[in-house]
């Protein structure tokens, strides 16, 4: 914690959002470079060629006129000058006509060229880009070329005009008679100097190296794809982070049981995908798998919590379930807060676990917005409990008994133990036809007559019932129950729906086992048994 009471983060923290988040970012670093490839295959071409120029430092000229020139006092202004010189866009005329280009003006070949210098020597190297490889060496040659003579022109002028200006002062002293005096002499030797360098034509600058060939330099698919990947991750690391900021919904199953108040009785992670798509039964596909032991544990879990021991309010921060309330408890009432947390499928595979470990279990749906346990175990739509309640049907007929034979011969092909299971009935009631209001009174009460004869011929009911905060009537049916066992889901509830159910929760008398939490295998930062006992099973 930090000075001020806040969390500090982790690396581990860290590491749990880009685990939360991985598919934003998995996403990104597949499209962000596909999109960047796929762009720039679609570009033209464009090749590159260079061509070189040795330039001379000293200024002949200047020195012979007697003239001071600055940049011959510092190189790399020099170079810095002759780059920008080589910009004129008098030579890159010159360098079109030369290389026999007519549709180019010389500010498309100045867009499409450079010329640099490098600081440890004196050479120039002129760059022309081309989607043609062969006009772009036959432009860098000649951009360096008409350079080197432009220069020489325009060097030839510089020679000219000072050997004009000795000249000039040549005669001045010839007018004032002083042809004997030194000065007269040495001015006319420079003179002759400069007329011998003007004859000679001796240039500042040569072509060292003209452009052998083109390399070709756009599109740059390797380039542009690993740039795309970094940029795009990069990017999906600020979302990924943004969206888990902005995400109220509850990290692990503790926060949870924070908030409800409640004991966490166990941690079920998702059904093998063949078995989420055809609607099936853990406990009936793969009773001895490893998806099935998660159910096998919650049930021990409900039976310490529901075998006289008293769980004390203390460092857990849990109700107690009281002594004489754990004694009686036969009808157990299983709901959430909300759909989509898993509560049918859970209660329904429960009750399998509870009727394989030999008790006499009835499965009751009393979901009145979504009846689904008849689905799990193949039931056609039959008269339920509700129609007995009318008056419609008789309890023995609307209840279906499973037959735990077929699951007890693939455990025993499986070499599981026998012990005690054949003893063991799965009675499912559906819920039948719903009641006009089936939140009313006189329809609980008639339900709870119902409920009584079912206790004569089971040690166990089951109960599925509506969603707390979805369904009114879901609240009334805890006062037909001795103890109530929430599903919940960290993918469907937020903080505000764990407020509002640990309220309703309160104003509901019935004892409060725990919750379950579904889906477990969204949860981070988890390593229990059933998560290593899963991958064994996996692994072997």
């Amino acid at each position: 914690m930090a000075s001020d009471g806040r969390p500090v983060l982790t690396l581990h923290d860290y590491l749990r959002v880009v685990r939360r988040r991985k598919w934003i970012i998995i996403i990104a670093a597949v499209v962000a470079p596909l999109v960047a490839v796929l762009l720039t295959l679609r570009e033209k071409a464009t090749y590159e060629a260079s061509a070189q120029v040795l330039v001379n430092r000293q200024n002949l000229a200047a020195n012979l006129s007697g003239l001071n020139d600055p940049s011959q006092l510092d190189s790399n202004r020099l170079l810095t000058t002759q780059a920008e010189f080589a910009r004129l866009p008098v030579i890159a005329k010159r360098a079109l006509a030369a290389a026999g280009i007519q549709n180019r003006s010389p500010s498309d070949l100045l867009g499409a060229s450079r010329v640099t210098s490098a600081d440890d020597s004196d050479i120039l190297t002129f760059t022309v880009s081309n989607p043609r490889p062969s006009v772009a060496t036959r432009l860098a040659t000649e951009y360096a070329r008409q350079y080197v003579k432009y220069r020489q022109e325009f060097e030839s002028a510089q020679l000219a005009a000072a050997r004009q200006s000795l000249l000039e002062r040549i005669d001045e002293l010839k007018q004032s008679g002083a042809t004997k005096s030194p000065l007269y002499k040495s001015l006319v030797r420079q003179a002759d100097d400069l007329a011998a360098m003007q004859a000679v034509g001796l240039s500042q600058a040569a072509l060292v190296r003209p452009a052998s060939g083109a390399g070709r330099l756009e599109p740059a698919v390797i380039r542009n794809g690993v740039f795309a990947l970094v940029l795009g991750v990069m990017t999906a690391l600020g979302l990924a982070f943004l969206r888990d900021a902005l995400d109220a919904r509850p990290r692990s199953a503790e926060e949870i049981g924070a908030r409800l108040d409640l004991r966490l009785l166990g941690r079920l992670p998702r059904p093998p995908r063949q078995l989420r798509r055809s609607g099936g039964l853990v406990m009936l596909a793969e009773p001895e798998g490893a998806h099935a032991e998660p159910f096998r544990m919650l049930r021990m879990s409900i039976e310490f919590a529901t075998a006289g021991r008293v769980v004390r309010r203390g460092a857990s921060g849990y109700p107690p379930v009281t002594r004489s309330a754990a004694r009686h408890i036969r009808r157990l009432m299983v709901t959430s807060a909300v759909e989509g947390e898993g509560k049918s499928t859970t209660v329904a595979n429960l009750a399998v676990a509870y009727a394989m470990a030999g008790r006499k279990v009835l499965l009751v749906d009393l979901d009145f917005g979504r009846a689904s346990v008849h689905r799990f175990f193949g039931l056609q739509p039959q008269p339920g409990l509700t129609d007995v309640v009318l008056g419609s049907a008789s309890l023995e007929r609307v209840v279906s008994y499973v037959d735990l034979n077929v699951v007890a011969r693939m455990e025993r092909a499986m070499g599981g133990s026998q012990e005690d299971r054949r003893a063991g009935s799965l009675g499912v009631v559906p819920l039948g036809t719903l009641p006009a209001h089936a939140g009313d009174v006189a329809v609980t009460m008639e339900i709870e007559q119902v409920l009584g004869q079912l206790d004569n011929v089971a040690e166990l009911i089951l109960i599925d019932s509506p969603p707390l905060l979805r369904v009114g009537d879901a609240l009334a049916l805890t006062s037909l129950v001795d103890a109530l066992l929430l599903v919940t889901n960290l993918r469907a509830v937020r903080p505000p729906i764990l407020d509002e159910l640990r309220r309703m929760l309160a104003d509901s008398p019935v004892p409060k086992l725990g919750f379950v939490l579904t889906g477990a295998d969204f949860e981070t930062g988890v390593e229990d048994l059933t998560y290593r006992y899963t991958r064994a099973v996996n692994a072997g």
